[in-house]
């Protein structure tokens, strides 16, 4: 596997180029890559600059600084700041997008340094054996390091190349950049209900979608996002697999279009959420039903090949091993493990995904498009017959029946025992990893969409009032760690609470112990309050759920929240803000008893415990109990 992103850095005296090679095979392979880099410098050499390229710069470019949406005022200062290192004054806001002037010379002149002379190659391998002659240490962390020539027949090779390899190609022009800015306004209609929220365009058996008209932010991008249900994704583990592996490979292989339109500004996501196909398209309007159309098209007569399924399933077998390695993740993880009613261990996955070939993935993939159904959004400066001819690219590229309602996959939460108090434990994977981490989960009650407006705004007020005095309690005065936070959770539609600590320097169980002792302190915390500092608390956290979204794709993704977890409540933080003026301190106090006190009949609490290696989790295990039931086999806890 090979990643080679290319770029320039600006330096104090000048301008240096940097190319990062990482490579998972032999490392021998290095040189032969940089072999190729200098057979496609040769062909650049041989072709001369191309005009063409710098107009398509020149017009990503402009389009780019025209259409800029607004930034953090602290990321924007920042960068305003390198400019001034960088360019005269009247181009600091313009000069990272400037292609003003074609000159073939300089293109050439540039290309002259591209020398194996006037190059440096670091290389950053495990195989480093440090006991060899030669070894070196920097003297800031103690990192060693050699010093090697390059042999002179291999630089003589890359001055001159012999050869240049047939695959090796300038990009072919770039299809996907936009030349149409015009604003859809003169054709929406006003006499819409609502036209502050998304509303539904298509409900039929195939294919429901949304859509809203953007007449906020006023700029010429959309946004198309699409959950696509697949016919028994999530059915065992190994349809898990095969479906990790379809979607990854079928990522690969669009990687060049994807890449294309990425260019010019029109980014695509392809990801997989539970049982389904994700596929987000952001960008620029004019050319998104033609990036949606190629995606699917080639989606619906996509053929893995031999090559590519070895490479994805190394990369997947890389990253199934990966998975874990920081105890805040892995508590995370091993929390949904408990919590949901199918999951798929990654250990499971792994041992499936090695006995797979590709074959199994051949006879899979017809299964799994052979019956389907999508839900979809489209936002932003595009027409209601515009974003229903985007959906019709669906109906009109994919054959499949539908998939029925009742046959679609449903996440499912375990609903943790009243009084409940259990808790799970693990070793770090990573055997050298100090830290520890421990999550306190409160479950709280399922979410109703609207009826459950008051329940979602208490929880939400108990975390703007606890939240920074946590934080001070356990990380400034007792510095148990560098991460102590709370928050509420919503885990496929289950309210809940989490506290969390890290630590290096305390095991688990007296972390916990720290949790229940500010959890305790909470009551004290809370009668303390006067009207004024509790009023303070709704104030803000009122000016929270209404601030204005900062760009059209926060908007998006804040409508496609409600979509995927089909509660369909778009103004749902206006709902929110308008139900905090009627709670009252003692709402608060007794959502407190009755959730998070211990005693009460309410209260279900899991404890996710990941021990640092310098902790000792048997020896330890009695001192763990004390907190709780300990879940020793989660499956076998879910029968």
């Amino acid at each position: 596997m090979l990643a080679i992103p290319i770029g320039g850095s600006d330096i104090v005296l000048g301008v240096e180029w940097l190319t990062s090679l990482r490579t998972i095979e032999m490392d021998f392979q290095v040189l032969e890559v940089i072999g190729f880099l200098y057979q496609y410098v040769k062909l650049l050499r041989e072709l001369a600059p191309q005009e063409w390229v710098f107009k398509e710069l020149q017009d990503i470019g402009n389009l780019e600084f025209r259409f800029a949406e607004e930034q953090a005022q602290d990321d924007y200062a920042s960068m305003l700041a390198e400019n001034l290192l960088r360019y005269p004054e009247e181009h600091i806001l313009y000069g990272e997008y400037a292609f003003e002037i074609w000159d073939p010379m300089l293109v050439e002149h540039t290309l002259s340094f591209f020398t194996p002379q006037n190059m440096r190659v670091d290389i950053l391998t495990k195989s480093f054996d440090q006991q060899s002659s030669g070894v070196e240490y920097e003297p800031w962390f103690g990192t060693p390091y050699r010093i090697e020539s390059i042999p002179s027949t291999l630089m003589e090779n890359w001055k001159d190349p012999l050869l240049i390899d047939p695959d090796l190609h300038l990009p072919v022009k770039n299809d996907f950049i936009p030349s149409d800015f015009s604003l859809r306004s003169s054709n929406i209609l006003k006499n819409c209900e609502n036209m502050e929220i998304p509303r539904c365009i298509i409900d039929d058996p195939l294919v429901k979608v949304w859509y809203k008209h953007d007449q906020t932010f006023n700029v010429p991008r959309a946004n198309a996002y699409f959950l696509i249900n697949l016919k028994e994704a999530y059915k065992n583990v190994r349809a898990c697999v095969l479906t990790e592996l379809y979607v990854n490979l079928l990522r690969d292989a669009l990687n060049e279009t994807i890449y294309q339109a990425n260019v010019a500004k029109l980014e695509t996501r392809i990801s997989i959420v539970g049982d389904s196909l994700e596929l987000k398209i952001s960008g620029f309007n004019e050319k998104l039903p033609t990036l949606l159309s190629k995606i699917l098209k080639f989606s619906a007569s996509f053929t893995p090949a031999v090559d590519r399924f070895e490479v994805v399933k190394e990369d997947m077998e890389r990253n199934y091993r990966n998975t874990n390695m920081k105890p805040l993740k892995h508590s995370a993880y091993l929390r949904l493990q408990v919590l949901r009613e199918h999951f798929w261990h990654v250990d499971d996955k792994l041992s499936c995904l090695l006995s797979l070939s590709l074959s199994d993935l051949a006879t899979f993939i017809p299964e799994l498009l052979s019956q389907l159904y999508i839900e979809g959004l489209c936002h932003g400066n595009l027409s209601e017959d515009e974003a229903k001819t985007i959906t019709n690219i669906f109906k009109n590229t994919f054959s499949a029946l539908v998939l029925p309602n009742e046959i679609r996959h449903k996440e499912k939460i375990l609903r943790l025992p009243s009084r409940g108090n259990l808790t799970c434990n693990a070793k770090v994977k990573n055997k050298s990893e100090e830290n520890s981490a421990v999550e306190l989960y409160f479950q709280i009650d399922q979410d109703f969409e609207e009826k459950s407006t008051r329940a979602r705004a208490v929880a939400d007020l108990f975390e703007e009032i606890v939240h920074e005095p946590f934080f001070n309690q356990l990380r400034t005065k007792e510095q148990l760690g560098y991460v102590v936070d709370c928050s509420t959770r919503m885990t496929h539609r289950v309210l809940g609470f989490c506290f969390r600590v890290q630590s290096s320097k305390h095991s688990p169980p007296y972390l916990l112990e720290r949790i229940y002792a500010f959890i305790d302190k909470v009551a004290q915390i809370l009668d303390e309050m006067d009207d004024k500092e509790f009023q303070n608390y709704k104030s803000s956290l009122q000016e929270k759920k209404l601030e204005k979204d900062p760009s059209l794709i926060d908007e998006t993704n804040r409508h496609w929240n409600q979509i995927v977890e089909k509660r369909y409540l778009f103004e749902m933080h206006k709902l929110e803000a308008d139900e905090l003026k009627n709670i009252q301190k003692s709402d608060i106090i007794d959502w407190y008893n009755s959730y998070l006190n211990t005693s009460s009949s309410t209260c279900r609490r899991l404890c996710i415990s990941v021990w640092g290696c310098n902790t000792h989790e048997l020896e330890d295990a009695a001192e763990s109990a004390q907190f709780g039931d300990v879940i020793d086999d989660v499956p076998a806890m879910k029968l």
